[in-house]
């Protein structure tokens, strides 16, 4: 800090401001170098020093977009690395995935774009593909990306531990829930189990509108035969509020029952969920003799 005064006093007069002047000025004499070399975080440094160029060497300051955002990406990273993410919040969490995709782009107003169209990260990762890539900045190699986590969360919660036993209605319907519990559209899948109903395989039949679905009574003989079924199950889920089973859902299944029956392969349940709720069909007696 330099004070620089200059008085020039002329009358004797103390009140005087004709002949009274006091002049200050501030000048800064920082060395930079020398304390971005001490400190871990530089690039709040590298901002602060930008605020005290004068506008010409701002107008020049041609990488100064890239110094103040020079490390955003390491801080997430490491605090990710050290604390998890419980300590990220939700746009954070989208920032740290997108990046995977743009190397270089800033994600952060991404992320909060995201957030405010769907409402949360758990609505972000279950939108459609088809959604996802109309929001700005959103391509389809990260629609693909967001929409590959929700399935891969899906798969892991309900696919990597076979052998499961599923050998009472509670296990069966609750398993069965937990798969559907992610999938907006519905969804038809074939139970492949041993002879103590444990599951062996699951396998995706098809995926339907909001509201319907096909089910395919060979695609669910071929499945057992395939995967050398000793019992069969069969699930869907109804994206409405009603688990109530439609006349299709019982004419189907009675189909499905003889198919898998004139091979030798009981058809054990069909399960229908929509959220926590289910019926069984083997619960309520509707399955064929």
């Amino acid at each position: 800090l330099e004070t620089i005064v200059d008085e020039d006093v002329t009358d004797d007069n103390p009140n005087s401001n004709s002949d009274n002047k006091i002049k200050d000025e501030l000048s800064f004499d920082i060395d930079y170098n020398n304390i971005l070399s001490d400190t871990p975080d530089k690039s709040r440094f590298n901002a602060l020093k930008y605020l005290f160029l004068d506008e010409d060497t701002k107008k020049g300051a041609k990488n100064h977009p890239k110094s103040i955002h020079q490390g955003h990406r390491q801080r997430l990273y490491s605090r990710y690395q050290r604390y998890g993410l419980d300590a990220l919040e939700e746009h954070e969490v989208l920032e740290l995935l997108l990046f995977f995709v743009y190397q270089r782009k800033d994600t952060n107003p991404i992320a909060h774009a995201l957030i405010e169209e769907f409402g949360s990260l758990d609505n972000v990762l279950k939108a459609d593909f088809s959604d996802l890539i109309c929001v700005e900045g959103i391509g389809n190699k990260s629609a693909l990306l967001i929409n590959f986590c929700n399935q891969l969360c899906t798969y892991l919660g309900s696919h990597t531990s076979y052998n499961i036993p599923l050998d009472n209605v509670s296990a069966m319907s609750d398993f069965c829930c937990d798969y559907f519990r992610q999938r907006t559209k519905e969804n038809f899948i074939v139970l492949i189990l041993d002879t103590k109903k444990n599951l062996k395989h699951i396998v995706p039949i098809s995926e339907g509108t909001e509201n319907e679905t096909a089910y395919y009574p060979r695609n669910v003989v071929k499945a057992a035969i395939k995967h050398k079924a000793n019992l069969v199950a069969i699930a869907h889920n109804h994206t409405g509020n009603s688990v109530e089973p439609s006349d299709n859902d019982i004419f189907i299944t009675n189909k499905i029952s003889k198919l898998l029956s004139s091979m030798g392969i009981p058809l054990v349940d069909h399960i229908i969920c929509c959220g926590k709720n289910f019926t069984s069909f083997s619960d309520r007696r509707l399955l064929p003799e």
